[in-house]
């Protein structure tokens, strides 16, 4: 560009030795390998011509941090076309904790994927709703690491967790949470739950009361009842389920029928449904 002098060439080239320089530096430290540095360092160069001026800016200079196990390489931030920062997408995904399961679960352990970052602060967990997954919380997450340990998992059934044959219910994944906080968080954390992530954590709490300090519900979403059925009304229900009979017959074709069609058509509604809500 003409309009870019022989010194602004100069001080450009030096702007890139320096950062290059302490790319090297951190690789050295942090036992990065030098074959992969062009991934590590990504140094960007802004030239403002306004005024016959020409200003630098260089971001992300250093490698982006390691996570505790070896090999897995910690979050990357990076900034949308709105200018607005959220994690950057992994299609491999995060970490991977491995969940023994319930005893309705006989399939288990299952690797169970989850994003972690942030401070030594107050950890806060998150939990997804239906049809999303741990990425949903991408745009929380830089705000939040900054003062506290911020945890993201996909539920069984979701994201990059497995889709296991197992009968999915709320407390099932209120136990994975549960179970999440004690095994990977290993403290007392706030949890924060959307939609039946909102259900899931109110389920974790019960169980674990002691592990969970606070709850943040988002348009919490399930089946709530005022009390449970009794002992009387559960058999009368059994009873009713194993009437035998033409009428019992019609019965249960018939809401077989009412089932099997409520299927289809939410089956079909179920991805506009998931774009209006999430994007």
């Amino acid at each position: 560009n003409p309009a870019v002098s022989r010194q602004d060439t100069s001080r450009m080239l030096k702007c890139f030795l320096i950062a290059a320089s302490v790319g090297l530096a951190c690789c050295f430290q942090s036992g990065l390998p030098l074959g992969g540095l062009k991934h590590q360092l990504r140094s960007k160069f802004a030239v403002n011509q306004a005024h016959g001026s020409t200003a630098f800016a260089v971001r992300n200079v250093f490698p982006p941090r390691m996570t505790a196990a070896v090999g897995v390489p910690a979050v990357e931030y990076e900034v949308d076309e709105k200018g607005r920062e959220r994690l950057k997408y992994r299609e491999e995904g995060w970490k991977t904790w491995v969940w023994k399961g319930t005893e309705e679960t006989p399939c288990a352990p299952y690797e169970v994927n989850y994003i972690e970052d942030g401070t030594d602060g107050t950890p806060i967990v998150l939990v997804h709703g239906f049809g999303a997954h741990a990425y949903h919380w991408r745009y929380q997450f830089p705000e939040l690491a900054k003062k506290h340990k911020v945890y993201s998992l996909c539920l069984l059934g979701y994201g990059w967790s497995p889709k296991a044959n197992v009968p999915y219910s709320m407390d099932m994944w209120g136990q994975q949470v549960a179970d999440f906080i004690a095994e990977v968080v290993k403290q007392p954390a706030v949890v924060g739950g959307n939609s039946i992530g909102g259900v899931a954590s109110l389920r974790a709490a019960s169980l674990s009361p002691d592990m969970v300090q606070g709850l943040v519900l988002l348009n919490a979403a399930g089946n709530f009842e005022a009390t449970p059925p009794t002992d009387e009304e559960r058999e009368q229900m059994a009873a009713a389920e194993e009437q035998t009979g033409p009428g019992a017959w019609f019965k249960s074709l018939l809401q077989k029928v009412v089932s099997t069609a409520i299927f289809y058509q939410t089956k079909t509604r179920i991805s506009p449904i998931l774009k209006q809500v999430y994007h």
